[in-house]
């Protein structure tokens, strides 16, 4: 990376630092949860049981390369998702750090990973930015072929509000169920969006993993809530069309 790319990207880090700090946040008229799932592995249905079981509905964000090999999901399963009423989104063609890409290689990232969905009658309006790490050189590239794009927050807050920009949209990883009671509370007080991100259930891998029980009590926590009006889950698609 040359000193110019350098000094670019930490001048943009800044300014969206400064923006987030000062730019007033407005409310929903009530708050948002949407269950975000990366990357597609198998392990992620018995997420869609548990969610299905409490009728609350989730976004899974798919490698369109990955599906059918080893420990991720194939075609099959991703169709009856969507049939099911989950959302399936796109996170790649192959999970390439996007930031490091020249254009022409950012563009088949999104674009040759939508078009194997919709070859596979899987509706895709939605992306997420493998390692949360967007390309604001390209960002043009992804207004182009999706309706909204989730990052993660490195360094700036975990809520999205009415106001938050729908290409940049946050996420935090939740692998308690006291944490994200926590983090749900906070989104009631602010009338805010939060997006809980998991990638591996019931199946054990390092940090990305939650035990099938634990995730069973954070749908619980998810379900107690909307039951009392304070929250409504959606998935990311719902969640942007009340951004204002």
């Amino acid at each position: 990376m040359t000193l110019k790319l350098t000094i670019l990207i930490i001048a943009i880090i800044i300014i969206f630092l400064i923006l987030w700090i000062f730019f007033p946040k407005k409310e929903f008229e009530q708050a948002l949860l949407t269950f975000r799932f990366d990357d597609g592995y198998s392990s992620q249905l018995n997420a869609s049981k548990i969610l299905e079981k409490n009728n609350l509905t989730a976004t899974f964000f798919c490698i369109s390369d990955s599906v059918g090999e080893s420990t991720y999901m194939d075609w099959d399963e991703l169709l009856n998702l969507q049939k099911n009423g989950f959302e399936i989104g796109s996170h790649t063609k192959t999970h390439k750090l996007m930031i490091f890409l020249s254009e022409k290689r950012h563009e088949q990232e999104l674009v040759e990973s939508k078009q194997e969905f919709e070859k596979n009658n899987i509706t895709t309006n939605v992306f997420a930015y493998p390692y949360g790490i967007t390309n604001p050189f390209f960002a043009n590239q992804v207004k182009e072929n999706y309706d909204c794009a989730s990052n993660y927050p490195f360094l700036w807050g975990v809520f999205n509000y009415a106001n938050t920009d729908k290409y940049n949209l946050n996420c935090k990883e939740f692998k308690t169920a006291e944490s994200f009671r926590d983090a749900l509370d906070k989104a009631v007080e602010k009338k805010a969006w939060l997006v809980a991100c998991f990638h591996r259930i019931g199946e054990e891998d390092g940090r990305y993993y939650v035990s099938e029980e634990e995730f069973e009590k954070i749908v619980q926590i998810a379900k107690e809530y909307q039951d009392k009006e304070l929250i409504k889950v959606v998935d990311m698609s719902e969640g942007c069309s009340k951004l204002k």
